[in-house]
């Protein structure tokens, strides 16, 4: 938040006769909320206690284990599929491409400052943040490098990928004489016909900015505090902690939440509802795919199609506050009882932070070793599930060594499904 914009908000908020006029007026809660915002984006100095200690040396490797996984990377350019009928018209889909023309690249970076911020700040969210100041230190009293800083070049560029796709998207809009939907709608409240803008001209940039930075706030992961939910904008690790890597469900949320509340307030009719949701779903349904091919291309994971269309199906739930993960782990694992008879293997410590879940794996694999081990020497065979006809201590074991080691490698940041 600007500097001085914050310095006159404050201002305004700590005059005592403003803030009676507000309450008495009724806008009590209203103000509180604000009260809310402007504290976070503060960002206060903040005190560690012991748990927040503890929970950030443990985290240290996990967070670079998950930002290194390819499958972050790659659904980077999922959070352009909700852009479309939300905040821009369909038909300006085809100006999305892979491509980063450096031409191209160096126009928007000379006129468009938030893009020129996010290129060269090389930050799409706040734990790629923190990833990027711990490794500015270590460079500073070592002189050398953080390994994780170079994995993670590939969600920057991934992420710069699809914010450029959004520029391209909106010089074409701009360009476009029958532009219609959404894009319409945005343009006749702002009271411009960009068509009739010189290209290239202060009054077009200054057109194009205003609307880049539209869409970029309301569809793209943001790491500003101001522009995250409560829930993942929290300055206490061990809090942050909880919500840490599901802060790109923040925009989905917020888009499907503003499309439930048009329709109901009358602004949009069923039929722009169902599209708008859709859009959303297909979004979320992109994520799910990319990351399926991730985990079995490199990591062979055991999943089948029945639990990608599984994920696919139940991705919106991800979108209910608070509960939405738990929703779906919960609904996934009943329906695939139903399917396939798999045990239901609900753990609350799945729905937990990254360190209660290492701790809590670690435990339960060495177990499962343990159990390998006292099968040994028997002919005991699994008579149902998965591993039916298999060996208990076959699998018991497998499962121990393979997933202690993973733990293991995780702790020291290595990217393990």
């Amino acid at each position: 938040m600007p500097r001085r914009g914050y310095r006159n908000i404050k201002n305004l908020l700590n005059y005592k006769e403003y803030r009676d006029i507000l309450q008495t007026k009724g806008y009590g809660e209203e103000l509180k909320l604000i009260d809310s915002m402007v504290e976070r984006a503060e960002q206060k100095p903040h005190e560690f206690s012991i748990l927040d200690n503890a929970v950030s040396k443990i985290s240290h490797g996990l967070i670079r284990s998950v930002l290194a996984n390819p499958g972050i990377m790659a659904g980077q350019i999922a959070s352009l599929v909700p852009v479309l009928e939300n905040e821009m018209s369909i038909k300006y889909a085809k100006e999305a491409s892979l491509k980063m023309d450096k031409a191209y690249v160096d126009r928007l970076k000379d006129h468009w400052h938030t893009y020129n911020q996010r290129l060269e700040g090389m930050i799409s969210s706040i734990a790629l943040q923190e990833v990027g100041e711990s490794d500015l230190a270590l460079r500073t009293f070592t002189g050398k490098r953080d390994f994780i800083n170079y994995l993670t070049q590939g969600i920057h560029y991934v992420d710069s990928i699809a914010i450029t796709s959004i520029g391209r998207a909106i010089e074409a809009e701009m360009a476009d004489n029958n532009i219609a939907g959404i894009s319409e709608e945005y343009w006749m409240n702002e009271g411009v016909e960009p068509v009739t803008l010189k290209k290239d001209s202060t009054e077009y940039w200054d057109a194009f900015v205003k609307r880049a930075n539209y869409v970029l706030r309301r569809t793209q992961p943001m790491f500003h505090t101001e522009n995250r939910s409560i829930l993942t904008s929290e300055p206490s690790p061990a809090k942050k902690s909880l919500f840490l890597f599901r802060s790109y469900i923040d925009q989905p949320m917020r888009m499907a939440y503003r499309t439930i509340n048009s329709y109901n307030n009358g602004r949009i009719t069923a039929t722009a509802t169902a599209k708008k949701l859709s859009t959303l779903w297909a979004g979320l349904a992109v994520y799910e795919i990319i990351r399926a091919a991730v985990r079995k291309g490199l990591f062979r994971s055991d999943d089948d199609e029945k639990d990608l269309i599984l994920a696919i199906l139940t991705s919106p739930v991800k979108t209910l506050n608070t509960i939405g993960f738990a929703a779906q782990k919960i609904i996934t694992e009943v329906a695939d009882f139903k399917m396939t008879g798999d045990p239901i293997e609900l753990r609350f410590v799945e729905f937990t932070p990254l360190p209660l879940q290492f701790l809590n794996d670690s435990i339960i694999h060495t177990g499962n070793i343990a159990r390998g081990i006292g099968y040994s020497g028997t002919n005991t065979k699994f008579e149902s599930g998965r591993y039916k006809g298999e060996l208990k201590s076959s699998i018991y074991l497998r499962k121990g060594t393979y997933g202690l080691a993973s733990s293991m490698l995780k702790y020291y940041g290595v990217p393990i499904r």
